[in-house]
């Protein structure tokens, strides 16, 4: 499929919408000897639904957590504790718009691989944005290399 000067991939991404934000102060952090925060240490999650051959399209849910499962006493050691706990869950919604072009065999392991990295900018914007507007140093999450997608045959 071509449109002006670019070709597009016979994967579109339809929809991203929001699940869940959540941010909670974290009442054991000691602001005093906080410095600035890396979260780097982040726990981020994916998972997909089966493609539906009927609609052409599959789902994909990311989520990025900080803090969640912090234990209280880990604030002893600054260094193992966040100002918040934060909880971000979105979903992406994936049509194939050219079946010709990519194998539905394939999909699996374009929804596992490539489409989570696809949802990623916008899991980083809901996280960077909600900690900005919570009134905490925002928090900007890692970049990650990623792989050229091959198929195997």
């Amino acid at each position: 499929m071509k449109k002006n000067d670019f070709n597009y991939h016979p994967i579109q991404l339809r929809d991203v919408r929001v699940l869940s934000l959540f941010i909670k102060d974290n009442p054991h952090y000691d602001v005093e000897a906080g410095s600035k925060e890396d979260y780097s240490n982040f726990s981020f999650f994916h998972t997909h639904s089966e493609f539906d051959s009927e609609r052409k399209a599959f789902a994909v849910k990311v989520r990025a957590t900080i803090g969640v499962n912090e234990e209280p006493e880990l604030c002893e050691e600054q260094e193992h504790c966040y100002p918040f706990k934060l909880d971000v869950e979105l979903v992406g919604m994936f049509e194939v718009v050219d079946t010709n072009s990519f194998d539905e065999n394939d999909i699996p392991s374009f929804a596992k691989q490539n489409a989570p990295l696809i949802l990623y900018p916008y899991l980083r914007e809901h996280v960077y944005s909600l900690t900005t507007r919570a009134g905490y140093e925002s928090a900007v999450l890692p970049l990650f290399e990623v792989s050229p997608f091959k198929i195997q045959r």
